[in-house]
């Protein structure tokens, strides 16, 4: 036979003795708290009657057929809850317990609610346990709660049948549903924590930050999104994506297929404030543990400043492009203007009419010299307008090799030409401009080598930082350039030829760099040079970057 704890005897001792009880008198309990106090409590422990409440109904279901009632206190042992057992409840308010009675020992006399609270362990009372004969047909398990500190008890939870229901289980399968409880509170109490430090983050960011379901749906919408967009956060989340038109395409594609944004360019107006904000945005799938996608992340950057700033640096930049052109211009164009009016002087006094003759096609000739720069001059500060779209690189420069060959034939050149595409493989270019470089480059190829000799063309395909380039290289067997040489060729108005103009390859810098390309050139004296070409397969700045395919 399981050996009674002492503090049974004990407590039935001071109901006896320093309490005065009568066991065969019905005890009654007079000390509860007011209304006031007792609707203060429950709306402290409101978290741990919902959990508990959805806990312990599930247990009675399981306990069907056992009449059992229900009562949960707080740790100073005043009763928040009670249901279950009809008939039980009446018998248990039969005592004068009620919600908001304090259970305590000098009133009620000997009670499982009070050692369990005391001893901050599980306690069981069958029968003859209790004090008074009134609740010798009853059997009481009460289970201790901890929440915030282990080594507080922050209430109890009972349940209460009758003895020739009770069983040894009972106590076990309290205390079983009271750690589920527990741990449900405390991962409820660390999500709020975990929820406040992200509404913390969120608001504290100047990202705007929006975060849907699998509906789309929003659920998350910070202060910075809400002042980006215009849109007011109350009234957006619980609504759909959808009403972020901007961006809802992109957080669309995730939502449907998975895929991943990075550095999309979304413009918001704003018709209130007239005014537009320019930002980039990165969106990505939300998934589980499980890699199912349960919703949408989408970020949102302010770049307007630093746009607007672009503007104007650009701007400055161009003006003092601008300025140096012109000064290069003027300088380039003095010696012929110089040889223009020397060879004017010399007419006014020239008889012999073949020397004037002469003096004519000087003059012509550097004339038709000053307009070829001024030509190019123009071309460089204001290119054509782009006319781009999707074209096959390999079958272009092959018509352009093809144009050239003649040219380099006669020259005794050869030009070979390997293509390391997939086929098909087409980049959104402005034809005539790509046409234009790789003329200027093979001529100036052919050029450099004077007579016999190979220029090798390839083309390949260029993985860097997850963007792809079509490399476009194009190499000679001429005379090669000095290090000063290469370091200046791009340069307006420098140029390594005797009679060259020097605006050619800046020329073609600038076009390549309008396609959002790079140009560049490594060249030996003496072994030959090599020109090489990256153009990104999606030019357009507006497409972004899909990380998802």
């Amino acid at each position: 036979m399981t050996e009674k704890p002492m503090y049974i005897a004990e407590s039935k001792w001071l109901c006896e003795f320093r309490y005065k009880m009568d066991p065969d008198i019905i005890p009654s309990s007079k000390i509860r708290h007011d209304e006031a106090q007792f609707a203060n409590r429950k709306r402290e422990y409101s978290e741990v009657l919902l959990v508990s409440r959805d806990f312990m109904r599930k247990l009675l279901q399981f306990m069907e057929g056992t009449p059992t009632l229900v009562l949960i206190s707080d740790n100073e042992g005043c009763i928040l809850e009670m249901y279950g057992d009809q008939m039980i409840q009446e018998s248990v308010q039969a005592l004068g317990i009620n919600e908001g009675v304090l259970f305590i020992e000098e009133e009620i006399g000997t009670n499982s609610i009070s050692f369990a609270l005391r001893t901050k362990e599980p306690v069981k009372l069958i029968g003859s346990d209790h004090y008074h004969t009134y609740l010798h047909t009853s059997a009481c398990m009460t289970v201790p709660f901890f929440l915030d500190n282990v080594d507080e008890v922050s209430g109890t939870i009972s349940i209460m049948t009758t003895i020739e229901y009770a069983s040894s289980f009972h106590l076990g399968l309290l205390s079983s549903v009271v750690d589920s409880i527990e741990r449900e509170l405390k991962i409820l109490r660390q999500n709020r924590r975990l929820n406040l430090l992200h509404q913390v983050m969120a608001d504290s960011t100047q990202n705007g930050i929006v975060i849907t379901n699998t509906d789309g749906i929003i659920t998350d919408f910070n202060r910075a999104g809400e002042r980006i967009t215009g849109i007011n956060r109350k009234t957006i989340v619980g609504d759909s994506i959808e009403k972020i038109r901007p961006i809802y395409s992109y957080m669309k594609q995730v939502l449907d297929n998975g895929k991943k944004f990075q550095n999309v360019e979304v413009t918001f107006h704003s018709i209130d404030k007239g005014i537009s904000q320019i930002c980039l945005l990165d969106a990505m799938p939300i998934s589980d543990e499980s890699q199912n996608v349960i919703g949408a992340y989408g970020q949102f950057k302010d770049i307007t400043d630093r746009i607007e700033l672009e503007k104007q640096v650009l701007a400055a930049e161009k003006l003092s492009a601008v300025g140096k052109l012109g000064a290069g211009l003027a300088h380039e164009i003095r010696n012929p203007l110089t040889s223009v009016i020397g060879f004017f002087q010399l007419l006014q006094t020239e008889q012999d009419q073949e020397k004037t003759n002469k003096h004519h096609r000087v003059i012509m000739n550097e004339l038709e010299r000053i307009k070829q720069l001024l030509n190019q001059f123009v071309s460089m500060a204001k290119p054509s307008e782009q006319n781009k779209r999707e074209c096959d690189l390999e079958e272009l420069v092959s018509e352009i090799i093809y144009l050239m060959k003649n040219q380099a034939s006669a020259q005794g050149i050869r030009i070979d030409f390997e293509s390391r595409l997939k086929k098909n493989t087409v980049v959104t270019i402005d034809e005539s401009q790509i046409k234009q470089i790789l003329i200027n480059l093979l001529q100036n190829a052919m050029e450099a080598i004077g007579n016999d000799g190979e220029i090798r063309v390839t083309l390949s395909e260029e993985l860097r930082l997850n963007n792809s380039f079509v490399q476009l290289q194009v190499d000679d067997s001429g005379e090669g350039l000095t290090e000063q040489e290469v370091s200046s060729i791009f340069a307006p108005f420098y140029s390594s030829k005797k009679d060259g103009l020097g605006l050619g390859l800046s020329i073609c810098k600038q076009l390549i760099e309008l396609h959002q390309g790079s140009i560049t050139v490594a060249s030996v004296k003496g072994e030959g040079t090599s020109f090489t070409l990256l153009l990104p397969r999606f030019s357009e700045r507006n497409k972004g970057l899909s990380l998802g395919e």
